[in-house]
C-alpha cells in the first residue's frame, strides 16, 4: 500500500502538469507509456498464442497517436489502412510462422493502445480539455476507490467470479454510487446542467468497470496477476489505464455531441 501511495503522490502532479501544458510533451509522454503498454499486451497475447508483431504494432502506435493528436481523422484513417496492409503483406510472406493468429493479436494491441491514449490526447485538444480530462481522472478514481472499499466492507456477492473472484456486485454499484457523487460535485468542470453531468458520470462509472473486467480477463486467460511492474503498486501500465479502455471513447464522443448542440 505504501508504494501505492507514493507512486501516486509522484505521478499524480506530474500527470496534472502534462495534461495542463498539452502540445508536444504530452504526445511524447503518451507515445512511452502507449509503447510500454504495448510491449506488456505483447507479452499476454504470446501466453495466449496471438503474437503481436511489434516492428508493426509500434510504429503504427505512434502514428496514430500523433493522428489522434492533431484530431485529423482522415490521416486516422489511412494510418490503419497502412498497418492492415502491412501487416497482411508480412503474414502473406511469412506464412505459416505468421497467420491470422499474429493478425488479430497485433491489430488488438494497437487498437487498445491507441484508443486509449489517442482518444485522451483528442479530448485535451477540446476547449476546456484540461478540465474535461480532470473531470474524467475524478469519476474513474472515484470509481475504482468506491468499488474497492465499498467492495471490502460490504461485499457478498461475486460480480464475475471466473474473471475477477474478489470483485463483488456491492463494490461496482458502491463505484457508481461515488462516481455519482463527484459528477455532482465537479459537473462545472465540463461545463453542463448537473443531470447531464450525472448521466456522464455514471456511463463512465460502468464503462471504467467494464474496461477493468477486460482487462482482467486477457490476465485470467494468461493466468498472470499482473500486466507489468513499471508502477510500484498499481502494476503496470495496462493494470492502470484499463478503465480509460472504453470509458474514453465514449466520452470523447459525448463530449464532441454536447458541443454541437
Amino acid at each position: 500500500m505504501l508504494s501505492r501511495i507514493i507512486t501516486a503522490v509522484i505521478g499524480i502532479p506530474i500527470g496534472l502538469f502534462l495534461i495542463h501544458y498539452g502540445d508536444l510533451p504530452l504526445l511524447i509522454t503518451a507515445m512511452i507509456f502507449g509503447v510500454l503498454g504495448l510491449f506488456e499486451i505483447s507479452d499476454i497475447s504470446y501466453r495466449i498464442q496471438y503474437p503481436v508483431l511489434k516492428s508493426i504494432a509500434v510504429p503504427g502506435l505512434i502514428f496514430l497517436l500523433v493522428g489522434f493528436h492533431f484530431v485529423n481523422w482522415i490521416a486516422i484513417l489511412f494510418i490503419i489502412s497502412l498497418i492492415v496492409l502491412s501487416l497482411s503483406i508480412y503474414i502473406l510472406f511469412t506464412y505459416p510462422q505468421n497467420n491470422f493468429n499474429t493478425f488479430g493479436g497485433t491489430i488488438t494491441a494497437i487498437i487498445y493502445l491507441s484508443w486509449i491514449f489517442g482518444f485522451t490526447l483528442a479530448i485535451r485538444t477540446m476547449d476546456g480539455g484540461f478540465f474535461a480530462i480532470v473531470y474524467l481522472l475524478l469519476i474513474i478514481w472515484g470509481t475504482d476507490s468506491g468499488a474497492y472499499f465499498i467492495g471490502l466492507k460490504f461485499g457478498k456477492n461475486k460480480l464475475v467470479p471466473h474473471i475477477s473472484p474478489k470483485k463483488s456486485v456491492e463494490g461496482a454499484f458502491g463505484g457508481i454510487l461515488i462516481a455519482a457523487i463527484f459528477s455532482l460535485i465537479f459537473f462545472n468542470l465540463i461545463g453542463v446542467n448537473i443531470l447531464t453531468s450525472l448521466i456522464i458520470g455514471v456511463l463512465i462509472s460502468v464503462l471504467a468497470q467494464i474496461g477493468d473486467l477486460f482487462e482482467s480477463s486477457f490476465k485470467r486467460i494468461a493466468q498472470i496477476k499482473d500486466s507489468g511492474n513499471i508502477l510500484p503498486g498499481h502494476g503496470g501500465i495496462l493494470d492502470r489505464f484499463d478503465s480509460f479502455f472504453f470509458a474514453v471513447p465514449f466520452y470523447f464522443f459525448i463530449l464532441r455531441l454536447i458541443n454541437l448542440l
